[in-house]
């Protein structure tokens, strides 16, 4: 059924007469709870990527950053992602701050209210000043949105959700007299910019046939025409954008993304887990108040056959649809949950396996349907209940508001720092492996081999296919002396991915523990043809130096 059109809505005497009064509002709502996240220094994936990462760590190679996967070291390609724009943007950061995390912290603070202020920019298109005011206001205290602002990798998603409703908002203001070569050339910018800081962006045009159909613009004939000629600029962005990301990773789109995770790459298995997830979708959209840096195996489940949480999870995403086609879903409902089946999509394992289950941050864009949701059910309230309907949905609003942001200041010291992370999240979530994975690699660094040997043991236990976990089990067993051990670890995570550098590194170490040097020689061979001369160069110089090294992780 064809949606309803909803007319653009005008301006209101109070927003002519003070235009930023209600977007500055927004802002500064934005910046005002994530203020004490400036203390948080550098936790999880930002240490790999930006403070262990020395390409980053100046603006010498910055044209190289450009043709360079975003992920460092001799997996990079097989991770699949390829985020130009963020790693220059990261390198710009660390010079100018010389490695304090503080202006990551600070640009991703801004960034939040830059993104909440052009989503209110882009709901006064659809509906009126106070309804938008209320939909941008509840996006920028929503709580799922701590990990993307208060880790400093989360940026991606904020440069690309930015660029993305900036491109949308270019598109919903443009008119009556329709989109002019200027406007839609700017648009194809935001396009390409939004893709090359994250790769989701690529749907934006599909978010902007949704745009039009709860406007009811699609209708038009002349719009229709129009679109021709857009619709190709837009092909021929993505185009470049794909070819460049096929070029850099090395013939492929997206890698072996589900190499750590090795049961996504069976499509049945794939599905069936990806349904499962979607009744946590819906819980950290309307009750946000578990939040968690990791969802693994023990917190989310491989799912092999259909269960109660995969038929919920169906049965989810069927009402979804099935309200968006009915007759008074548009635009209220179905302008929101179009919205974020389509940007939670290329994340979802639904289409194509990703690296992760389920991550809070990945939900940032897709997370604007609470603010469409919001503005809309705000309108429909206000316009159309009695005086008591309208106090009383202003006093949930109030409390809403107040517990969301709570939740955020709560939340947000909890990234300061990994041994902070690692403490709450194996705190709430013990069921969780990774959880545990932490703990193991905190307690060896501090020395407590014994403590660390229990947390290897119960991580293993709760889920022992990751490659990267199991070599980095048997390089803690190595430095203990359990050479047998250590080696059948390696054994394992090179049966679940062959082409592991660093596991064939530890075997060729762990040949030579055993004073065996033509097997070890035969490894170096293999590190030369797999491509990874690092990993070649550390076992020939320890071949040559006849050394018998005890632990510890690669260089």
């Amino acid at each position: 059924m064809s949606p309803r059109q909803l007319p653009l809505v005008s301006s209101d005497s109070l927003a002519e007469a003070h235009p930023w009064l209600r977007p500055g509002f927004v802002a500064a709502v934005a910046i005002l709870v994530y203020l004490n996240s400036l203390g948080n220094g550098f936790a999880l994936d930002d240490v790999l990527i930006v403070v262990e990462n020395p390409g980053l760590h100046g603006l010498s190679r910055a044209w190289e950053l450009l043709l360079m996967p975003y992920w460092p070291g001799s997996d990079a390609l097989d991770r699949g992602l390829y985020r130009p724009f963020t790693s220059l943007a990261f390198a710009v950061q660390w010079t100018l701050g010389g490695g304090s995390p503080l202006p990551f912290h600070l640009l991703n603070v801004l960034l939040h209210a830059g993104v909440s202020v052009v989503l209110y920019l882009l709901l006064r298109a659809l509906v009126s000043p106070r309804g938008a005011l209320v939909g941008a206001v509840v996006f920028a205290v929503h709580p799922v949105h701590v990990e993307a602002v208060a880790n400093v990798v989360g940026q991606a998603e904020l440069w690309s959700g930015l660029f993305v409703l900036a491109a949308a908002t270019l598109y919903v203001h443009r008119g009556d007299a329709g989109l002019s070569a200027r406007r839609g050339a700017a648009i194809a910018i935001a396009y390409g910019a939004a893709m090359f800081f994250k790769e989701h962006a690529l749907v934006l045009p599909a978010l902007l046939v949704l745009l039009d159909l709860a406007s009811g613009r699609l209708r038009r004939s002349e719009d229709r025409r129009r679109w021709v000629p857009f619709a190709a600029l837009l092909t021929g962005v993505a185009a470049q954008y794909l070819t460049l990301r096929w070029i850099v990773l090395g013939g492929s789109l997206s890698g072996r993304a589900a190499m750590d995770l090795p049961f996504l790459a069976i499509p049945r298995t794939r599905i069936l887990t990806a349904l499962s997830v979607w009744p946590e979708y819906a819980r950290l959209l309307v009750f946000p108040l578990d939040l968690s840096a990791a969802y693994d195996p023990g917190t989310l489940l491989a799912r092999e056959s259909f269960s109660g949480i995969v038929v919920f999870g169906a049965l989810l995403l069927a009402l979804g649809f099935a309200a968006t086609l009915a007759p008074r879903g548009w635009p209220g409902w179905g302008l929101g949950f179009a919205w974020f089946v389509l940007t939670v999509l290329p994340v979802s394992n639904l289409l194509l396996p990703v690296g992760t289950l389920l991550g809070e941050r990945t939900l940032y864009l897709p997370s604007v349907a609470v603010g469409f949701w919001t503005a809309f059910a705000w309108e429909r309230v206000m316009w159309k209940r009695s005086v008591l309907g309208r106090r009383a949905a202003a006093v949930a609003l109030i409390l809403v508001l107040l517990a969301f942001t709570w939740r955020v200041a709560d939340r947000n010291p909890v990234w300061r720092d990994n041994a902070t992370l690692f403490e709450v999240t194996l705190r709430d979530h013990p069921e969780n492996f990774r959880a545990h994975w932490f703990q193991a690699v905190r307690t060896a660094e501090e020395g407590d081999t014994t403590a660390s040997a229990e947390a290897w043991a119960r991580a293993r236990a709760l889920f022992g296919s990751n490659s990267t976990f199991l070599t980095q089990y048997a390089i803690f067993q190595r430095s203990r002396g359990l050479t047998d051990e250590a080696a059948e670890l390696v054994d394992e995570a090179l049966r679940l991915r062959p082409a592991s550098a660093d596991a064939v590194l530890l075997l060729g170490l762990l040949d030579l523990d055993r004073g065996d040097t033509v097997r070890a020689r035969l490894r170096v061979g293999e590190l030369t043809v797999v491509g990874v001369p690092g990993r070649a160069s550390t076992l020939s110089d320890s071949l040559a130096l006849g050394r018998r090294e005890s632990g510890g992780d690669f260089p």
